[in-house]
């Protein structure tokens, strides 16, 4: 029977903010994380960075995206560290967001 390894979970944190972007040509965001992290633009997702790994940095070229210019839309970013040691959380733009509100999660362990 295989032994089943026991990974304890440090501390979750998972965090939710929400800004509003305002497309325009040669906008990107960068992401870089060493546990759970995602950005979504207009509700897709756009940076997947989910797991504990080693440091990881993502980028995504908003016109990839197919925004209209001038069109205003959400842009979300969750985080969720679950380890000690090597926390590390960045985000990168060169695009203007507002803030739009913050809502950290409730529950889990």
């Amino acid at each position: 029977a295989r032994k089943r390894r026991h990974h304890p979970l440090v501390a979750a944190l998972p965090m939710r903010w929400r800004y509003q972007l305002t497309a325009g040509p040669g906008q990107r965001i960068g992401l870089s994380s060493a546990d759970d992290a995602w950005v979504f633009v207009d509700g897709r997702l756009a940076i997947d960075l989910g797991s504990t790994h080693a440091r990881l940095m993502q980028w995504i070229d908003l016109d990839r995206l197919g925004l209209a210019p001038g069109r205003t839309v959400p842009v979300d970013v969750f985080f969720a560290e679950r380890r000690s040691g090597d926390q590390h959380f960045r985000l990168e733009t060169n695009a203007r967001l507002r803030p739009a509100g913050q809502t950290h999660a409730r529950g889990g362990n």
